[in-house]
């Protein structure tokens, strides 16, 4: 909006729109659906995309310059196609082999808002739960999880209670966790029972975002 204020920038786009005939007045969808596989099409939107990096329009704004250009009019509202392009994660990038891959692109620019993510969230945890084939629920953090584990590898090693409770207290990594060796068995079982509730469900064919699945 504040280019418009520069008078080079309004003789530029007015010049292109001179040069294609914009704005354009289409009476029937089709007449618009024509023109826009049409060569003149190409053309013009090349130009378009010429005088936006002339004046450094970023992508984020892209979408509103072109409608400007085109029509006169700038598009204040969030369209349909603007929800579709902007932080909204439909690329997949994801190999249907190698699930450890599996991923989406967010595009991120430089005015972008922790705000905007916020918005947008919906749309990206959809997206993640697609790749995962599954509802992902955020579990709670399992306090003292490396020392338990260091103890159910110790017990697996063949190491006695009292043994175990030596080796931990004695471990720098766990001088604020100490334990007696009443606690060890408690522990591993505590442990073995947290692993049975958050057990990792199996996973189900990926299918790449924006793709139908296809029936049977």
């Amino acid at each position: 909006m504040l280019l418009t204020t520069n008078e080079d920038f309004l003789a530029d786009v007015q010049e292109l729109r001179n040069k294609y005939g914009h704005p354009m007045d289409f009476n029937h969808e089709h007449e618009w659906l024509v023109y826009s596989v049409s060569e003149e099409f190409k053309n013009f939107n090349r130009d378009e995309d010429i005088l936006g990096k002339k004046y450094f329009i970023p992508e984020s704004h892209l979408y509103e310059f072109c409608r400007y250009v085109e029509s006169g009019n700038f598009d204040t509202d969030i369209s349909h196609f603007y929800r579709m392009t902007y932080l909204n994660p439909s690329c997949q990038i994801a190999s249907e082999d190698d699930y450890s891959r599996d991923g989406f692109n967010l595009r991120i620019y430089p005015d972008t808002t922790l705000e905007d993510i916020k918005n947008n969230w919906p749309l990206i945890r959809n997206a993640r739960d697609k790749i995962l084939g599954r509802q992902s629920k955020r579990k709670a953090r399992i306090e003292n999880l490396e020392r338990d584990l260091e103890i159910l590898r110790l017990k697996r090693g063949g190491k006695k209670a009292i043994e175990i409770r030596a080796i931990i207290n004695k471990d720098e990594r766990f001088s604020t966790q100490k334990i007696t060796y009443q606690d060890v068995p408690k522990l591993i079982s505590r442990l073995l029972d947290m692993a049975k509730k958050n057990k990792f469900k199996e996973r189900k064919k990926l299918r790449r975002l924006g793709v139908p699945r296809k029936e049977t």
